[in-house]
């Protein structure tokens, strides 16, 4: 099964076998970024057993991200740059959870900010005070509820009177904050809400269980991450219809444990509209709020999925053209560019080179600004070529800027190795798993992927040219 497919892109999963690999690769320069493939879930189909396998399955891929983060704390042994765990919320709580929770959010957003708008619209800003003072209520009753243990990004304080525009947008932004007013708007009616519209989704006793197991799922590995010092996880993106569940829960996290290095990563996908502006508006945020930012910048892997979904259910979210998927793409690296810029070393780099920028830099910036994260995901020569030309008109060492480039296993290592070889901050996302859920998994990313196709056909010729100048002694 190693000399097929799966050989090329993926590696079995015994820790030996992957270590081996991810050392073999950082005497080229190339840090690798760990990602375990869980198996297809095939419990049962009704009643608590489905549950209660689910449940089961959630848990054994836990563990499995857990003994990741592990796995990447002894590659500090011999790699230059911080390992990487990225994981999946899918793979630690089921779909339909992150669905509820995603349209709470949209529903409880659209709600808040309508109500807002046409207040400010008919009456001035003076008439939003009631709304806002039923927005501060749920901060404060929220550090009281049973489910504290989300509450604790939730950043207004106690007795504070009134939101600035940030914070507003940073209450709006946590997946805590919508689950704590999802249970008190349930005895607690909002001011001003008609009412055909506070029909919202109401979560359940047993979803907001769910909900707590997760969060706390991910508060463990993130623990695990942090006190590893060395190690990053990144939760990866995926579709739009449960996607705004993730960036919140994986903002909070970013909350939480970003206070001093980069630690949780969240992932941009570029092929969608809307993901610029959700880019700029957590980097507003980590600058507001006092925490690092993090992110794995990415074009997408649902493209096909969501074009075939919105046709029945809502409109397309994907950008118009590939071109203009490279223009956001483009854009959102100069977004998080412009405040590396202003950002101090990022704490991958060495201390030496910490302690010798952090002299020169001036106190302002030094007091604002945070350690970022930025993983250029991508398999596109010009994109990288693009990034590199950006680092040198900013004047921006990459490593001590915190930005990295990745490519998959067995794909583009002639882009990989060649920025392992010069220096630059290179990752391989190695996948791995047992044979027959890895074989499942990259016949689904092939369909979803296509455009990593033509890959082998030019490192093939690259392999070619390679042999004929050895045969014939070129320099």
């Amino acid at each position: 099964m190693k000399k097929t497919i799966f050989g090329q892109f993926m590696v079995s999963d015994e820790s030996e076998a992957v270590l081996r690999l991810a050392k073999r690769h950082s005497q080229s320069g190339v840090t690798p970024l760990f990602a375990y493939t869980a198996a297809e879930f095939h419990g049962g189909h009704s009643g608590t057993s489905a549950k209660s396998s689910r449940d089961v399955w959630c848990q054994g891929n836990f563990n499995a991200i857990a003994s990741s983060i592990e796995m990447a704390n002894k590659c500090k042994e011999f790699t230059k740059d911080q390992p990487v765990v990225t994981t999946k919320l899918t793979f630690l709580t089921d779909y339909a959870d992150l669905r509820n929770l995603t349209e709470v959010i949209n529903q409880q957003t659209k709600l808040i900010e309508g109500c807002l708008m046409e207040k400010r619209e008919s009456s001035g800003v003076g008439n939003c005070r009631p709304l806002i003072e039923y927005l501060l209520r749920v901060a404060r009753s929220a550090r009281d509820d049973e489910l504290a243990s989300m509450t604790t990004c939730i950043n207004v304080d106690n007795k504070a009177t009134r939101l600035t525009r940030y914070q507003l947008v940073g209450l709006l932004s946590s997946a805590c904050f919508h689950v704590a007013l999802n249970r008190f708007i349930q005895k607690n009616p909002m001011p001003w809400v008609r009412e055909g519209e506070s029909s919202v989704i109401r979560l359940r006793e047993e979803d907001l269980q769910r909900i707590s197991r997760l969060w706390s799922r991910m508060n463990e590995l993130n623990k695990m991450a942090s006190e590893r010092k060395t190690v990053v996880i990144n939760y990866d993106a995926e579709q739009t219809f449960i996607q705004p569940a993730i960036e919140a829960l994986v903002l909070d996290s970013m909350r939480i444990f970003n206070k001093q290095r980069p630690v949780v990563l969240n992932t941009y996908q570029c092929y969608l509209k809307r993901t610029l502006g959700f880019l700029k508006r957590d980097l507003e945020l980590c600058r507001e709020e006092g925490f690092c930012f993090g992110g794995k910048v990415v074009r997408g892997a649902y493209m096909d999925e969501e074009r075939r979904l919105a046709k029945h259910n809502y409109p397309d979210p994907v950008n118009d053209s590939y071109e203009i998927t490279t223009d956001v793409y483009c854009r959102a690296i100069d977004s998080v560019l412009a405040d590396a810029t202003n950002a101090p070393p990022s704490s991958s780099s060495s201390s030496s080179s910490s302690s010798s920028s952090s002299s020169s830099s001036s106190p302002s910036s030094s007091e604002t600004a945070k350690p970022m994260r930025m993983i250029v995901a991508t398999h596109n020569l010009d994109t990288v070529n693009f990034v590199i030309e950006r680092l040198r008109d900013k004047k921006l060492d990459a490593r001590e800027s915190g930005i990295s480039f990745a490519q998959l296993l067995g794909t583009r290592d002639y882009i990989s190795f060649a920025l392992g070889a010069a220096g630059y901050p290179a990752g391989k996302l190695i996948h791995y798993a047992e044979p027959e859920s890895g074989l499942a998994y990259l016949s689904r990313r092939l369909q979803e992927n296509r455009s990593g196709l033509p890959s082998p056909a030019i490192e093939r010729r690259l392999l070619m040219n390679e042999i004929k100048r050895r045969f014939l002694r070129r320099p």
